[in-house]
This record gives C-alpha cells, structure tokens and sequence, in this order.
C-alpha cells in the first residue's frame, strides 16, 4: 500500500504544535513526504524555533498520528 502526501498532510495537521499553537500543515512547517520502494515514509518537519531538544518527541509523535490515521 502506498501512502499519500494528502494522507500525511491529513494526519500531521490533527497534532497541534505546544509552542506555536498551530497544527504542522496549516503553520507550515510539514514541508514533504518521501516513500521509497519498500513503502517507507520519510516526513520532513521544519520547526522555526530552536527544537533540537524536542525533536525527537515531533518525530514519535507524528509517526502515531500517521499510523493512527493512515
């Protein structure tokens, strides 16, 4: 099965962000989706805050909402 970019933006834009208050879509800081041969998903999120200590809660969070929801 091979998973959408709509579908991820669908998903990735239920989860607001703690700091700005904004979903990841709508505050445009989702910028693309990769899928590779094997079905992987690579999600790109930029935040526009120094986030080096909250990446990787984002990326466990956003892998839920994408399994949740896709």
């Amino acid at each position: 099965m091979t998973i959408s970019t709509e579908a991820i933006k669908s998903a990735l834009s239920a989860l607001i962000d703690p700091v700005t208050g904004t979903d990841y879509v709508s505050g445009k800081m989702f910028k693309s989706a990769e899928t590779d041969e094997n079905g992987n998903v690579k999600v790109f999120i930029e935040l526009g805050y120094p986030a080096k200590h909250r990446a990787e809660a984002v990326g466990q969070i956003g892998r839920a909402s994408c399994r949740e929801r896709v």
